[in-house]
């Protein structure tokens, strides 16, 4: 498992790692975030993997920090087994779109069996899309302040292979103490089958 920093991350809440951090993350291989902020300004793109894991050290000690309004903080494209864990996102600004964490298909296939797990997500627009993707998880996870009108968004584009099927959402925890009554926690769209929700609270 290689470490971001090998890669030109900084990770000291100045430096803007963008562009580090996806070179990284292009490489296809697992990664581990050391403890540290680091500074998003544009989406960050896991394409096609396989098994890709990237791992922090936990949501209280390793910090994305998400400056972009618009556009997903992680988008997981069509990609098999790959997994996001063990740290948080925090929006930086007044979003206007886009998710913490995209989960969808961008090819002939979606993704299969990729999760999100022990992360925290703060203050972003959309907490967590699941799109035209099949057996993918959400467990483990916190959800605070989303600005937009859905946390989890479980749907398909289509029908057939367009659309989305059993995905898992467990141990998740919601909470708007800003005061924003207006956000579904979980939506199950058209075209999307066999939502397990399990420990949600």
């Amino acid at each position: 498992v290689d470490n971001v920093k090998q890669y030109g991350v900084v990770g000291d809440g100045i430096a803007n790692d963008t562009t580090a951090f996806q070179t990284a993350l292009s490489t296809g291989k697992s990664l581990r975030v050391p403890a540290g902020t680091y500074r998003i300004t544009s989406g960050l793109v896991i394409n096609e993997a396989t098994g890709q894991q990237i791992r922090g050290e936990g949501v209280w000690k390793t910090l994305i920090k998400w400056e972009g309004t618009t556009g997903n903080c992680f988008s997981i494209n069509s990609s098999h087994h790959c997994a996001l864990r063990d740290l948080r996102i925090e929006q930086v600004g007044t979003p206007s779109s886009g998710w913490a964490v995209s989960m969808k298909k961008t090819i002939s296939i979606g993704c299969f069996r990729s999760y999100v797990d022990g992360i925290r997500i703060d203050g972003c627009y959309g907490g967590i899309e699941i799109l035209s993707s099949t057996e993918c998880r959400v467990r483990d996870t916190d959800m605070r302040d989303i600005a937009g009108p859905i946390g989890i968004h479980f749907h398909g584009s289509g029908d057939g292979a367009n659309s989305c099927y059993r995905a898992i959402i467990e141990d998740v925890a919601f909470d708007n103490p800003s005061g924003n009554t207006s956000t579904t926690w979980v939506v199950q769209d058209s075209f999307a089958y066999s939502l397990v929700l399990d420990k949600c609270a």
